[in-house]
């Protein structure tokens, strides 16, 4: 919590009380440790799609980092050995048992410099490439509503696992298109963003 309070809430500015949520509980934790310290986290959860379809979601991916860059330890490598370690884990693991085919990864929106750095290891946009260019020239907001509750606004990329089936693939892009579109959707609803804010400001979440 002490990593992702550094990155999350110090440099992105979001609300310790969205960051810290009740999918905590219920999530798979990946870390890399260096030494007895940690360097790099990633929380890994299922989520379920229509007709018992299901992917893995892996959201507040963080690297330490520090204004000296004798102290970061961003770009030596940590976050490809966790992203490789979460892969075995899901293929190995939970793919068979839950029908997964789809990894999807959920960077804070205006990030865009981490979004593009994941595309070159080869993860994609589930919008259309049009539809996030325009983003870049939105102030997207940084926190929306989700079934009575605040959370972090989000850009979603997404990796296939290898051997996939094409026709199983297909037809799980399509309801983590349609999930992407519900998220958009709430996140751009003005009353929505306002209801969120107001229960960031009034610390009336319920998770402590």
């Amino acid at each position: 919590m002490l990593l992702r309070k550094k990155v999350f809430s110090d440099e992105l500015r979001i609300p310790a009380l969205v960051e810290k949520d009740d999918r905590d509980d219920t999530s798979f934790h990946g870390l890399v440790f260096v030494g007895d310290a940690l360097a790099t986290y990633g929380r890994l959860r299922i989520e379920q799609g229509s007709y018992q379809k299901s992917w893995v979601v892996i959201d507040r991916f963080c690297t330490l980092g520090s204004v000296s860059a004798m102290y970061t330890q961003r770009r030596k490598g940590y976050a490809n050995i966790l992203l490789n370690y979460i892969f075995a884990f899901v293929k190995n693991i939970l793919a068979s048992r839950q029908n997964i085919n789809i990894v999807v990864l959920q960077i804070p929106v205006r990030s865009f410099s981490l979004v593009d750095k994941f595309r070159r290891k080869g993860f994609k946009l589930v919008i259309s490439e049009d539809d996030y260019e325009a983003s870049k020239s939105v102030k997207l907001p940084v926190v929306y509503f989700e079934n009575g509750r605040p959370r972090i606004n989000v850009t979603n990329l997404y990796f296939p696992l290898p051997g996939a089936d094409t026709q199983q693939l297909n037809s799980d892009l399509q309801d983590i298109f349609e999930f992407t579109q519900k998220q958009i959707k709430c996140a751009n609803d003005p009353m929505l963003a306002s209801q969120a804010n107001a229960m960031v400001q009034n610390n009336c979440l319920g998770v402590k």
